[in-house]
């Protein structure tokens, strides 16, 4: 009640904000295919360009999932935050996979949004919100770090440049939440 009048009232401009997912919806099936934390559980995605991305093929990186839709506000802040934040590594050392769960944005949009924003990760639209359910995906931007074993942190809201490379150096990814 209160809190979500508090939500939308509040500036946009506040640090650390998040917009709710409109597209998010809970997990039927807990039994079999969720996050175990772990590059065994199989997973494979599929970017606009027809590649596909086995997670398991990652064990040894840190894996980042940015989950996010055009029309996100916070989102505008993070994406080139994490784009600056990849010129601190390798890519034998980080996959980043961005993931709309916006089934309005077009692959011809997300073309326009990546060439124009200078970004070279992988985009996957999440059509079928299997990924969006499968990590929680309920508020964007959210980025889901995977470390090197395939234990999960996830981050709610836009981050700073830092916050992200500290993320990523981190050794304590997966050991704590930082929800």
């Amino acid at each position: 009640g209160i809190y979500g009048i508090g939500q939308l009232i509040s500036s946009p401009a506040s640090s650390g904000g998040s917009n709710d997912n409109p597209f998010y919806t809970a997990p039927t099936d807990t039994t079999s295919d969720t996050a175990t934390g772990s590059y065994q559980t199989p997973l494979s995605i599929t970017d606009i360009d027809g590649n596909i991305y086995n997670l398991a093929d990652y064990e040894g990186k840190v894996v980042v999932l940015y989950f996010h839709f055009l029309g996100c506000y916070y989102c505008t802040e993070h994406s080139p935050n994490l784009a600056a934040a990849m010129d601190s590594f390798t890519s034998n050392q980080l996959l980043v996979l961005s993931i709309t769960v916006d089934p309005g944005d077009t692959v011809a949009e997300l073309e326009t949004w990546k060439s124009d924003g200078g970004y070279t990760w992988p985009i996957i639209q999440d059509t079928d919100y299997i990924l969006s359910s499968r990590f929680s995906a309920q508020s964007t931007p959210l980025t889901v770090y995977l470390d090197p074993s395939g234990a999960q942190t996830s981050m709610r809201g836009a981050q700073a440049t830092d916050e992200i490379v500290g993320m990523i150096n981190s050794r304590q990814i997966g050991r704590a939440s930082c929800r």
